[in-house]
């Protein structure tokens, strides 16, 4: 039996633009580039609500506001880090876009106000909602004062971004099915371990990109650098003195070059698996059922291309089951034991730094 998840999104589709007002048909155009592709926060919500038990129908309109909202925070991260070349910025202004980004959020309470969930909930839904922006709000003030240092630190600023995002979007999906605290509890815990996989796989994507420039070649210092800024190898000064004094775009090249050699994609993928595993763990908490059902294939469905990440130019490729063997573990699902000695991690999550980043607006 298929899930009618796919076909819902459709109508989270239907719900954002029917939601637009008349006056200023502007903000559904440029919403349409971002939703006609995948959108796994609305994936995640509808899911959520059907594990929990609920029709998922019921989180259209909730779903619909995560998406938009997710549209105005992918905006306004986009303006601060000035890293999406060809974006909204570029067509239409710095100002116009920080004015875009305020709208989508606007929208997306008049989405929430318009759910049709009892309204008990509906105040259970508008706190989490806003608990959750708050939250991201202070990672982002954090990035941008450079507080963000060491990997302990990398983790701890990405929960508070987009991986909210994540375990927000879950939550929403549990409260429109009138779920209790701990299946409320266990699909956000899930949600944050999807961010985590996900954050993790766009660095990876975003250092080794199919198509250059990448982070590295405009001076972005992720997850792949900060690891090789963390551990002890013969190249950490060198890579030290490029971050400190902003050479990293300069020297692209050559700091792709070394975290090859410590073997720093192999380190992510490993993290990857181990929050895969957490975040299935989490879901477990909420029955066996075809919300469930449906949520562990769409999680494992991330990890569907792990031999384009580890690929290395003019190199073999690393299949699934030779990773597996690398990180102490096989395909099916076992314990997992260390890779590597790293700085302990003790955060609970991390979430995305960007949105579907080859989607570009």
């Amino acid at each position: 039996m298929s899930s009618p998840i796919p076909s819902l999104v459709g109508d989270v589709r239907i719900r954002i633009f029917t939601a637009v007002p008349g006056y200023w048909p502007g903000i559904g155009t440029v919403a349409s580039q971002y939703v006609a592709g995948p959108i796994p926060e609305a994936m995640l919500c509808l899911g959520a609500c059907q594990a929990a038990g609920g029709d998922p129908k019921t989180a259209i309109g909730p779903a619909a506001a995560i998406t938009i909202a997710a549209l105005g925070l992918r905006i306004l991260d986009d303006l601060c880090d000035q890293d999406r070349r060809k974006g909204i910025t570029e067509k239409i202004g710095t100002f116009r876009a920080f004015n875009l980004a305020s709208t989508y959020q606007s929208l997306a309470f008049r989405l929430l106000i318009g759910s049709e969930i009892p309204q008990k909930s509906q105040h259970q839904l508008l706190e989490t909602f806003v608990d959750g922006y708050l939250s991201i709000a202070a990672g982002q003030d954090r990035d941008l004062s450079n507080q963000v240092k060491d990997l302990e630190g990398y983790w701890a600023n990405a929960e508070m971004k987009t991986g909210t995002a994540f375990a927000t979007a879950a939550e929403a999906g549990a409260i429109a099915a009138g779920a209790g605290t701990e299946i409320r509890s266990a699909l956000r815990r899930f949600g944050y371990h999807v961010g985590l996989a996900i954050q993790i796989f766009n660095d990876l994507d975003g250092t080794w990109p199919a198509e250059y420039p990448g982070d590295l070649e405009r001076g972005l210092v992720t997850l792949p650098l900060i690891y090789g800024l963390t551990c002890e190898h013969e190249n950490q000064a060198l890579l030290e003195r490029y971050a400190n004094e902003g050479l990293v775009s300069l020297h692209a090249a050559e700091i792709r070059q070394i975290l090859d050699g410590i073997e720093t994609r192999k380190f992510l993928v490993w993290s990857a698996l181990q929050h895969r595993q957490q975040g299935l763990e989490a879901l477990a908490d909420a029955g066996d059922n075809e919300g469930t059902r449906y949520l562990t294939d769409f999680f494992n469905g991330f990890f569907a291309d792990l031999d384009y990440l580890l690929e290395e130019n003019g190199q073999e490729a690393y299949s699934l089951s030779a990773v597996g063997q690398i990180l102490g573990r096989g395909t099916e699902e076992k314990p997992v034991t260390p890779y590597v000695e790293t700085p302990e991690y003790t955060s609970e999550s991390l979430g995305m730094r960007a949105l579907l980043r080859r989607a570009g607006l």
